[in-house]
């Protein structure tokens, strides 16, 4: 199916390129044609100057009106083809881009199961492991805690004995001062 999509969006951009490259070659040969009409256009406009002389502003008008809404007409079958042009060109585009999306969907759930399986299985290892760190540090965390409560009742102890021997030290200065 995958396969059938890629020869799709293959065909559909080369249909691309193709249209791309007829809107190019109709855009060139439009403004060949304007090049051509502004050229005629001028000499139109030069012959008008010689007429002039001979024919009277009315006819020279009418001939000249005509002249120009022809042009005129041209110009805008032109611009209608490059509109269509554009059109095709973009629904191409717009086609080639969904046949895309599809594919990559359809390559996501074809994803082959065993990758899958193998990602897991490391997910779970290295879950594993950080298990069993996080208990060697909570091991480590009651071995410091234990260690802190006794060094806390040594100091408590350290704490009692500085203050009984303070109180011995004040009973000895009394004891002295009285007897001195």
């Amino acid at each position: 199916m995958a396969i059938t999509l890629k020869i799709e969006i293959k065909r559909l951009q080369d249909e691309l390129v193709k249209c791309d490259r007829q809107l190019k070659v109709k855009t060139s040969d439009l403004e060949t044609q304007l090049l051509r009409l502004r050229t005629e256009l001028n000499r139109l406009n030069k012959s008008y100057e010689k007429l002039k002389a001979t024919k009277t502003k009315t006819q020279i008008m009418d001939e000249r009106t005509q002249t120009i809404q022809c042009l005129e007409e041209k110009v805008l079958s032109y611009e209608e083809e490059i509109e269509t042009l554009t059109n095709d060109n973009m629904k191409l585009t717009k086609t080639i881009t969904a046949l895309q999306e599809q594919l990559d969907m359809r390559y996501d759930d074809c994803y082959d199961d065993t990758e899958k399986q193998k990602k897991i299985k490391k997910l779970k290892k290295e879950r594993d492991i950080a298990r069993e760190q996080t208990r060697n540090s909570l091991k480590e965390i009651d071995k410091w805690y234990n260690k802190s409560n006794e060094l806390m009742g040594l100091n408590r102890e350290l704490e009692l004995r500085v203050s009984a021997m303070n109180k011995e030290m004040r009973e000895d200065d009394i004891i002295t001062n009285l007897r001195g």
